[in-house]
């Protein structure tokens, strides 16, 4: 009778530990032109983005989440970015950063069933 007393104890607090431990990362995306001759703008904003996040997660991230940043090269290709926004989307990215702006806001009024947020 002791042992299984231990066992459903030992069970327990790994459940309770489980349950407790590591919450969820926040992830957000950034789509923005990577690579070719317009790509200055958005590896500073990429650059700018990961600097950021690496400040607010050695604080301590977001309520003891960690951010994790998604990055796509749109290569200035806009029927690319409808598309990795839209990946972004079904991953359950919904805070999106990048160089074009107007195409995310648009596809994000068009999908009524998510929230997105984009910059």
């Amino acid at each position: 009778m002791r042992t299984l007393s231990k066992l459903m104890t030992i069970v327990l607090l790994g459940i309770i530990l489980i349950s407790c431990g590591a919450k969820e990362n926040i992830r957000i995306g950034f789509v923005g032109t990577l690579s070719g001759s317009n790509s200055a703008i958005g590896v500073a904003m990429r650059d700018g983005l990961l600097l950021k996040v690496d400040e607010i997660n050695s604080g301590g991230g977001i309520k003891g989440r960690q951010i994790e940043v998604v990055i796509k090269d749109d290569q200035n290709d806009h029927d690319l970015i409808r598309g990795i926004n839209q990946e972004f989307m079904d991953d359950g990215i919904n805070i999106i950063f990048g160089t074009n702006s107007l195409l995310r806001q648009n596809q994000c009024l068009m999908s009524p069933k998510q929230r997105c947020y984009t910059h």
